[in-house]
């Protein structure tokens, strides 16, 4: 009995520190520097530092350059007062415990029905370093950690009807345009919180963009001409999105981009159904499954989309297995599972369609969740805000 109970009290110490050496291996393997390593980083910090003279968008050619917004650079900006090689590194490690966080938010909401615990959610998130999109993002020193992570809390925020509920998603889409997707999900979803929310991200990111072009309107003007070029072309690596592999299919550019508009138009019409359906099937918001249908919508229609972009097709996964109700669903998360884990995921074409079916089935058919609104303590623990309505005495 006594050896029992000494199990049960010493699994969370078991988890946990499986967990910490799960992240510094991770960590290990990602830390040396070579000609590779954290390339996009380098530019980032090395355009922000020639601000005042080649401008925020000057520095680099094609697709090497600072290609996100202007208020992007104000995260880059304390990195690249430091030394190159130390900003690197701390970014990296700071990286990593975004990445561990927004993934341990997302088991902690993950729907399934059984309770995932505190020290579980942790060690998911530990585990999702190794796939294919942390592990990318990490290698090339990219801005996703830190965009995602500002979505999953956001997805607390609306599970438990926060007044900042959309805040987060406004200030993600403020650094990285792609999260602009999520709000007509949001507001599709059919309830108050998630109309409110979508309006706040608008307002967010509205009010953050307006500052910054008051500030640089030059600036601002650079990066709309620069992502409009963008749009219309294609550069460096395969890009995994519908109309990239469509162009890889088709005999025609111009129809090839005629079934991309098209299926995106349908694509958007379904995830504005999926979300209601969302809205509709439990007592509170189903906030991270809303998330991650706008995350893999965006990146599927999305006219440009790199493998490392793909953060939220490992929630998807994740979701998939843990609110599983038929066969199939089990299949659509074991291939993307395996595709994920691929070495070569989102370089050969086999590996890229795997991922934009994955991201796509999502947006159609992502199942409701199958856990009861009270049964999650990481959640119920938060300290995010929740709203609770009129005090109690007056009418």
């Amino acid at each position: 009995m006594d050896q029992h109970a000494f199990s049960l009290a010493d699994r969370p110490r078991v988890i946990l520190t499986t967990a910490g050496l799960v992240t510094l291996v991770a960590l290990a393997a990602q830390w040396s520097i070579d000609g590779n390593r954290r390339i996009d980083y380098r530019i980032y910090s090395r355009a922000v530092s020639s601000i005042g003279d080649a401008g925020l968008y000057g520095y680099g050619t094609g697709i090497l350059r600072f290609t996100y917004p202007p208020i992007a650079a104000v995260v880059v900006w304390p990195f690249a007062q430091l030394d190159e090689a130390l900003g690197s590194r701390i970014w990296l490690v700071t990286s990593i415990v975004a990445f561990v966080a927004a993934y341990a938010l997302t088991f902690a909401q993950i729907g399934g029905p059984r309770r995932v615990t505190d020290t579980e959610a942790i060690l998911g998130g530990a585990v999702a370093l190794w796939f294919l999109p942390a592990a990318s993002t990490l290698r090339l020193g990219q801005i996703n950690a830190f965009v995602m992570l500002l979505m999953c809390v956001d997805a607390l925020a609306i599970a438990r009807r926060s007044r900042w509920a959309g805040v987060g998603v406004g200030l993600a889409a403020a650094i990285k345009v792609t999260p602009l997707a999520v709000v007509p999900v949001l507001f599709a979803a059919g309830s108050s919180i998630g109309r409110n929310a979508a309006l706040r991200a608008v307002a967010t990111v509205a009010g953050l963009t307006g500052i910054a072009a008051a500030v640089s309107p030059d600036t601002t003007s650079d990066f709309v001409r620069l992502i409009s070029g963008r749009a219309m072309g294609r550069e460096g690596a395969p890009s995994v999105d519908l109309r990239a592999l469509l162009r890889s299919v088709l005999p025609s550019e111009v129809g090839a981009d005629a079934v991309w508009l098209a299926g995106s138009a349908a694509l958007v019409f379904l995830a504005l159904r999926t979300a209601r359906r969302l809205g509709e099937s439990r007592g509170e918001p189903d906030g991270i499954g809303l998330i991650t249908v706008g995350m893999c919508l965006s990146t599927v229609v999305s006219p440009y989309t790199s493998a490392h972009h793909l953060t939220f097709a490992t929630a998807a996964v994740a979701l998939w297995a843990a609110r599983s109700t038929k066969p199939w669903h089990r299949v659509v998360a074991a291939l993307g599972f395996v595709s994920l884990l691929a070495p070569s995921s989102g370089e050969t074409a086999a590996t890229r369609w795997a991922l934009v079916v994955l991201c796509s089935v999502t947006v159609v058919g992502l199942p409701a969740s199958r856990r009861s609104p009270d049964a999650d303590d990481f959640v119920a623990s938060s300290a995010i805000p929740q709203d609770v309505g009129p005090p109690r005495g007056g009418h």
